[in-house]
């Protein structure tokens, strides 16, 4: 039953199932390989870049096959260049450059360290920012507020509390900027904080894989 339930899941036909293997594409033969992880229900699965090949509706259903596994407190330990997916699926990351492991922790507290871009354009006199924790990089040109805030929001929120404001944008951290930081000498970034985006949007296939843990 737990066989034909990740068939249907994946969205296998009894077509597709009698036809031989080696006449199935490289996305077919991915999702066989899925089926045979995880069709004895196990409780450690060790999965290589899991989601390569499948399509984007077949990508939200394996998505949500290992959301269940997570939640029936399996673990499911993959490695994968998708940082988004990484994001997506685990509680815990591991992050290995130059084949040493350089970080191990969870996601969560891994992004609450990033500093996060802010664009605020005001309305009226500006607040005082100057000495909020977490507040870098401030700069008010012609009515637009720009900073770089780390950690908790509330002190930020706090500050501009009662100002006249008529656009706030708070950039999410995300996990390709934080693993890329790992990367910041090589890459040559004198200002880090202030390149992640260049860089994030440039340099993907030069990062290497993250190892993935997820509980």
């Amino acid at each position: 039953p737990r066989r034909r339930e990740l068939l249907d899941r994946l969205e296998f036909s009894d077509r597709d199932l009698r036809r031989p293997v080696r006449d199935y594409s490289r996305g077919m033969r991915q999702k066989i390989g899925i089926v045979q992880a995880l069709q004895h229900d196990p409780e450690l699965a060790i999965l290589d870049e899991p989601s390569e090949g499948l399509d984007p509706l077949v990508q939200r259903a394996f998505y949500a096959i290992l959301d269940d596994l997570r939640g029936a407190g399996r673990t499911v330990f993959f490695s994968s260049h998708v940082l988004s997916e990484v994001e997506r699926l685990c509680d815990r990351v591991a992050i290995i450059r130059r084949g040493q492991l350089v970080a191990l922790e969870e996601v969560e507290s891994l992004l609450a360290r990033r500093k996060r871009n802010v664009e605020m354009r005001l309305a009226g006199p500006p607040p005082i920012l100057d000495g909020v924790p977490g507040v870098s990089g401030l700069t008010i040109a012609d009515g637009l507020v720009t900073c770089q805030l780390e950690g908790d929001v509330g002190p930020f929120l706090q500050a501009i509390a009662g100002h006249s404001i008529s656009d706030l944008t708070i950039e999410p951290a995300h996990l390709e900027e934080a693993f890329l930081e790992f990367y910041a000498d090589e890459l040559g970034l004198a200002d880090w904080g202030r390149s992640t985006r260049q860089v994030a949007e440039t340099s993907r296939e030069e990062a290497t894989a993250p190892s993935v843990v997820d509980r």
